[in-house]
Parts: C-alpha cells; sequence; structure tokens
C-alpha cells in the first residue's frame, strides 16, 4: 500500500505547481490498490497562514477532483515534533547550526540552482493523437478534460 501527502501552505491560493504535484500525488495513491492521499496543511507559518487560504485550497482540489482519505494540520502535531527532537538530543542526534546567515544564504541558492535544473528533466504530460494531454502513471493512462482527471481515455477531442 501505498500513502503520498500534499502538503500546501495556507499563506496564499494554490498555484499551478502546487495543482501540478497534488495532481501527480493524487494520481500515484489511486493507481495502488489502497493507496491513500494525504491532506496536510502546513499552518506552521503563523503570520501568514490564513482560514481562508485553507478553505480555497480545498475548493481548488475539490474542483480538480481530488478528494483526500485523511487531513491533518502542522499545527497540531507541534508538541509530537518537540518530543522527537527531544529524543535526538538526548542521543546526540540533533545539534546546533554555527553557519552564519550568509552560509546559509549561498547554500540555499546553490539548492534553488540544483532544484531548476532537475524540474527540467521531471515528465512531461504527453499529449494524445487528438491533442488531448494525458499522463501515464503506473500503467494507466489519465486524461485532462480541461476540467478533471480521469482514468478513461477521451472521446472527443479535446
Amino acid at each position: 500500500m501505498i500513502k503520498v501527502r500534499f502538503a500546501p501552505s495556507p499563506t496564499g491560493y494554490l498555484h499551478a505547481g502546487n495543482a501540478r504535484q497534488a495532481i501527480v500525488n493524487f494520481l500515484a495513491a489511486r493507481a495502488e490498490p489502497g493507496g491513500q492521499f494525504l491532506l496536510r496543511i502546513d499552518d506552521t507559518d503563523i503570520e501568514r497562514s490564513r482560514p481562508e487560504y485553507e478553505a480555497a485550497i480545498e475548493q481548488d482540489l475539490h474542483w480538480l477532483g481530488i478528494d483526500w482519505d485523511e487531513k491533518i494540520r502542522q499545527s497540531d502535531r507541534l508538541e509530537r515534533y518537540r518530543q522527537a527532537a527531544e529524543q535526538l538530543k538526548a542521543v546526540g542526534l540533533l545539534y546546533p547550526c554555527f553557519e552564519t546567515e550568509e552560509e546559509l544564504a549561498a547554500k540555499r541558492a546553490m539548492r534553488i540552482k540544483r532544484k531548476l535544473r532537475r524540474r527540467r528533466r521531471m515528465a512531461k504530460l504527453l499529449i494524445s493523437g487528438s491533442g488531448c494531454p494525458m499522463a501515464r502513471l503506473a500503467g494507466m493512462i489519465w486524461c485532462w478534460d480541461g476540467a478533471r482527471l480521469s482514468s478513461t481515455p477521451c472521446r472527443t477531442p479535446c
């Protein structure tokens, strides 16, 4: 059984990159028997997170035809994370960072460059003979009919 997650931050509306990742993860979960799709709201940015953004994200996911089997909020799990950090600290596996802000900024810039190169290599949507955008995943073909994902190929040109 596979369990995948989509973890948007409710600091703004769902954008195309988020929607793409939600679709890929949803398809991966549904392609496996018993697969589960978890919606994990990453609401730990207290200053910028808003309930109206969370509601809009959920509405957009429903519009895309994406439903979830479980929903959790990161903020509800903070005590669990604190306990895990204490356990790691107790066995010497958690330690402070001694890098300067400049060193950390340089490392972030390098990761962004690597991420951009990696995105270029990611799988692209296939275009069928009728011009229909389709995605192939786990041996199944999923059709985007302009409004919903479907495991049934389109009967008419898109």
